[in-house]
């Protein structure tokens, strides 16, 4: 991911140069609960893309995997197969084999930051909406330099819950309109199974 910091940094600062930054409003502070989202800090992307995983990483993927049995892949012998360079670990997406991968390009990890990075509740008491099913069919994995997978984020878009392996990352308590926006993400970056509505009902 070193290289992604040098390559975006160039680009960067050849396309902000001589741009004016516009303030950022700070987020509203009400005592009445509110479901009120959105932009609450502006992290550029050279400072986004240092913190933990993107400093780690060196390649980024969002894959979809289906989960027909509910208890993974398993041979003749009921033992389970692990995915190819995946942590050995009982998390949905270790246990099932993937029916889309797509590695993403510096523009998308850029969004990706962004949205992880810079949005969130406007206010202190917050509403959010959750459901109770997880089933989860989506993940973002994190790469090495070997091509292990080192962290990842598996979500179900179903009913709006994540969980990171390491948990280093706190995405458990992330708001729903995160979430929702991580899965337009999806979308738009050729995701479609576990994330459309025909598909994840």
């Amino acid at each position: 991911m070193k290289y992604i910091v040098i390559i975006f940094s160039i680009l960067l600062s050849v396309n902000t140069f001589g741009q004016v930054r516009k303030k950022i409003k700070p987020p509203v502070e009400s005592d009445v609960k509110s479901n009120k989202f959105g932009r609450i800090s502006n992290i550029n992307f050279s400072t986004r893309i240092k913190k933990y995983p993107f400093n780690k990483a060196v390649q980024i993927q969002l894959v979809s995997f289906e989960d027909p049995t509910g208890g993974g892949q398993r041979d003749s012998t009921k033992k389970i197969i692990y995915n190819q360079n995946m942590p050995k670990s009982y998390f949905a997406v270790c246990i099932n084999p993937f029916k889309e991968i797509k590695t993403l390009n510096y523009i998308q990890v850029d969004k990706l930051t962004d949205i992880l990075f810079n949005y969130g509740p406007l206010g202190e008491n917050h509403i959010c909406s959750f459901g109770a099913c997880y089933s989860p069919h989506n993940a973002i994995l994190f790469l090495d330099e070997n091509g292990k997978v080192f962290d990842f984020i598996e979500i179900c878009f179903h009913c709006l819950h994540m969980y990171s392996f390491s948990k280093k990352l706190d995405v458990e308590n992330e708001c729903d309109h995160t979430i929702n926006m991580i899965s337009e993400f999806f979308k738009v970056s050729g995701i479609k199974y576990g994330v459309v509505d025909e598909v994840k009902k």
